[in-house]
């Protein structure tokens, strides 16, 4: 069985197809990365915009107009944050959208039982 990351997951765009689907709107902001649009209907201005990491070369939303103070965010984290859910779900998300299946046997803790030391408590 062989374990999938998340950088197997966005090999395929770097989580492009995951934000154009979230916010089809940032479509002209990944062949210029000087483009900003605006995501919100209430958004006074056009703020947000699409820049490549230096280094993992994934696609980072910047959008200074969702309160973050200008953070910009990955399709992991885009993900966590439209499904409100934790990263062990978005991850399940992320692999289901690219095409990946999850298979996993479930884990199984396996405990021993002593009694407790003077000093611990049961």
């Amino acid at each position: 069985m062989q374990n999938l990351t998340l950088d197997e997951i966005l090999a395929e765009d770097g989580g492009q197809r995951y934000f154009l689907e979230i916010y089809p709107s940032l479509a002209p902001c990944f062949s210029n990365k000087s483009k900003k649009v605006k995501l919100r209907d209430d958004d006074k201005s056009a703020s947000a915009g699409m820049f490549r990491h230096k280094e993992a070369g994934i696609w980072m939303l910047n959008d200074f107009g969702d309160g973050l103070q200008g953070k910009a965010i990955t399709a992991f984290q885009l993900c966590q944050k439209v499904n409100r859910c934790d990263a062990g779900e978005a991850f399940k998300i992320l692999a289901k959208f690219y095409g990946h299946t999850i298979t996993h046997a479930e884990a199984k803790a396996a405990y021993t039982s002593r009694l407790p030391l003077p000093g611990e408590l049961p």
